[in-house]
């Protein structure tokens, strides 16, 4: 189950309920969960998912649907319940014995019935009592009823009866009258007769409701009541005489309204519906840093979605059925509309066209006229800048524009058509159309670029530039090829260096590296610092262990100094109590040496207390320092494995780095300028003059000069 759910509800409570029963996995429970989680109404998306996804049927919702309604009314039947035990209306006996009958109830009818019913119909509540307790908890009679059996008929009052209630006076005594009618809202006629009956007709004409004033006539027939109906033309969905006769008879309806007639409504129709499970728009207006500031960078997480992944269902539509009012009138519906639901670029419909499933694994989009795509690659039509925020996609990214001053983009493979102080962390290669200006880059791969000015480049693979690199610093694993001028910059090349023309007369000097893997010399530093640490750490330990092991020595040789202290001090009281017992005080001076003796006894008594104490602390410290030597010793114990783990992820690498040697070529087909530092695997070059066509080979690398001109330059090598 997610940590933090965003989902609550009836929906959440039906896929913790198929958890439950093993209808289905908890990891496709989360998933779904994750998946719904930023949508409208994403407690109730949360089983269509589930049953779009194939996970379990429309039958089986339903019966789980059931089940969440039935825990939830039965939790608050048991409030209900307590409710009604606090105000001294029922016994915590009676609530068992109501609650036991609820639950055979549902058994033997598949009925759920209310407890207040139930108490009701038993006279252990009154009316009055049970509706107070209803308006307590902000419930109702239709709310509450969850079986799909218990219908409104169930009740000879509707939501009409249940919203009044809530504004009546709770503490009436049963011997009042009753409390003026409620307000009309929704109700297009009201009428009193005669006989002191109130008729309210429901606006819609889908219902009529009688209520009981003071001057009530206790004699009034079935028959007379059915006059009055019929005399406003009220002719279809009227009660039956027996439940006519029990509003005559019961006092109950003096507050409550009897719904005397009701009319069938019509079904309304219900046009065909798309329910998406993705992100349509990511973009926030930004992110809430840790010290409260906004970054408008970071605009929202990119959606992705793995193949076979339900991206949307279409419920169809519904067509609705006429009905009659209580005046015997036809109420029509207006019709359903239907929606397409499109599939589009890496989706597919499903065979019965319900649904779009992904083929690919990429970022889902809906475009404008509906069609559902699903990209493999993440495309931004123009710049990165504060309209698309930061690109964090895990897959290709094509960026047809620019990527901006302080915007970084993350992806496998990414595209843009230029860089202007941005960042690019690549796990695979990085190709700029035009030029890389004042940015950085780090790739898995290799980098290509018309230009590179004033950045910082980091690939494991080649590095091609097809003009000039300006102050600029290149690191990489393959080849570096610059097919225009190299000016003020700094190149590490493992493969070689590959350039038209390195340095300018009037610029400051370039630094080359070749047949050098800067990046395992990196590793290996790293490593070797890190083994630095451990070692300090590992000599800490050895000097912990030691200054505890002086700390208990010295501890066990006081407890040595004071035991035999302590011997002295006890044959001293012992002495001295053997005195006391037998001196006769019955003279005044062996009174007064009594009193004596027994004020040295008692001193001697707090003096044993002292090196009692002492002895305790120093036991307790040989304790603290023995616990400290083992845990230490555990630390060092993990520290060996830790150095063990270094020391072999070094020869390792050693091993790599010998095994995979780079190549030492350094080829210009133009100058290369007076003063440019060459680094080879077992050199450090510095040229002393311009020098044209230059091939240095790694057979080279140790001393060579130039044949034809004998002496105008020289290269003198040193191992690094």
């Amino acid at each position: 189950m997610p940590d933090k759910n965003p989902i609550h509800g009836l929906g959440y409570s039906i896929g913790e309920l198929a958890v439950k029963h093993g209808l289905i996995d908890a990891k496709d429970f989360e998933k779904a969960v994750k998946a719904c989680a930023d949508l409208k109404n994403s407690d109730k998306a949360l089983p269509e998912y589930l049953m779009a996804q194939g996970l379990f049927s429309q039958q089986t919702c339903d019966k789980l649907v059931i089940v969440a309604k039935t825990r939830l009314t039965r939790h608050l039947d048991i409030k209900f319940g307590n409710i009604a035990i606090r105000k001294g209306h029922i016994t915590p006996s009676i609530m068992k014995l109501a609650l036991e009958e609820q639950a055979e109830l549902f058994k033997n009818q598949k009925k759920y019935t209310l407890l207040g019913d139930i108490l009701v119909e038993a006279g252990m509540l009154t009316p009055q009592q049970c509706d107070t307790i209803l308006t307590e908890q902000n419930r109702n009679h239709f709310d509450d009823c969850t079986s799909p059996d218990s219908g409104s008929d169930s009740h000879h009052y509707d939501d009409f009866e249940n919203s009044s209630k809530k504004n009546e006076a709770v503490s009436r005594g049963a011997g009042e009258r009753p409390p003026p009618q409620p307000p009309l809202k929704n109700f297009a006629h009201s009428e009193i007769f005669k006989s002191g009956i109130k008729l309210i007709v429901q606006q819609d004409g889908n219902a009529a409701f009688l209520f009981k004033t003071p001057e009530f006539d206790r004699d009034v027939s079935i028959g007379k009541i059915k006059e009055l109906l019929e005399s406003r033309n009220i002719l279809h969905g009227v009660v039956e005489n027996k439940l006519i006769e029990l509003f005559i008879e019961s006092d109950i309806f003096y507050k409550k309204a009897f719904k005397i007639a009701s009319g069938n409504a019509p079904e309304p129709s219900k046009n065909a519906s798309i329910k998406y499970f993705f992100t349509q728009n990511r973009l926030k207006a930004g992110t809430i840093r840790k010290d409260g500031t906004i970054d408008f960078r970071e605009r929202g997480d990119i959606p992705q979605v793995e193949k076979g992944t339900v991206l949307a269902i279409k419920k169809n539509a519904f067509e609705g059925k006429v009905g009659k009012n209580i005046f015997n009138d036809i109420v029509r519906v207006l019709p359903a509309r239907d929606v397409r639901l499109k599939s589009g670029k890496g989706t597919r419909l499903s065979e019965d066209s319900l649904r779009v499933i992904a083929t690919v694994s990429g970022h889902p989009k809906l475009a404008r006229d509906g069609t559902i795509h699903v990209y493999g690659s993440f495309v931004v039509q123009g710049d990165v800048d504060y309209e698309t925020g930061n690109i964090d996609y895990h897959g290709d990214v094509i960026i047809k524009g620019c990527i901006q001053n302080g915007f970084t983009v993350k992806g496998n493979n990414i595209k843009a058509e230029e860089m202007d102080g941005g960042i690019v962390i690549a796990d695979k290669n990085v190709t700029i159309g035009q030029g890389i200006n004042e940015s950085r880059i780090s790739a898995g791969g290799s980098l290509s670029a018309k230009f590179i000015q004033n950045s910082t480049i980091n690939c494991l693979g080649n590095a091609a530039i097809e003009k000039e690199l300006v102050e600029s610093s290149i690191e990489c694993s393959g080849t570096c090829t610059i097919k225009g001028v190299v000016i003020y910059s700094q190149i590490a090349a493992k493969m070689g260096v590959y350039a038209r023309q390195i340095g300018m007369q009037k610029a400051p000097p370039c630094t080359i590296r070749v047949g050098i893997d800067t990046f395992a010399e990196k590793d290996e530093e790293a490593i070797e610092h890190t083994l630095e640490r451990e070692k300090i750490k590992e000599k800490e330990f050895k000097e912990a262990i030691t200054e505890a092991q002086k700390k208990m020595e010295a501890a066990k040789a006081k407890i040595l100094r004071i035991s035999a202290i302590k011997e002295i001090h006890d044959e001293e009281r012992m002495e001295l109590l053997s005195n006391i017992s037998t001196m006769d005080n019955s003279t005044g001076k062996n009174k007064e040496n009594l009193e004596h003796m027994q004020e040295e006894l008692k001193q001697l008594i707090k003096n044993g207390e002292e090196i009692n104490q002492t002895i305790s602390l120093c036991r307790n410290t040989i304790s603290d320092m023995k616990k400290r030597i083992a845990e230490t010793k555990q630390m060092i114990q993990k520290n060996h494995e830790v150095l063990t783990e270094l020391l072999n992820e070094r020869n390792n690498l050693l091993q790599w780095m010998k095994t995979n040697p780079g190549f030492a070529m350094i080829k210009v087909e133009g100058e290369v300028m007076a003063g440019t530092r060459v680094y080879g695997k077992h050199s450090e070059d510095t040229i002393k003059s311009s020098v044209k066509a230059v091939v240095i080979k790694e057979d080279q690398i140790s001393r060579f000069s130039d044949e034809n001109e004998t002496g105008s330059w020289k290269m003198y090598l040193t191992k690094i």
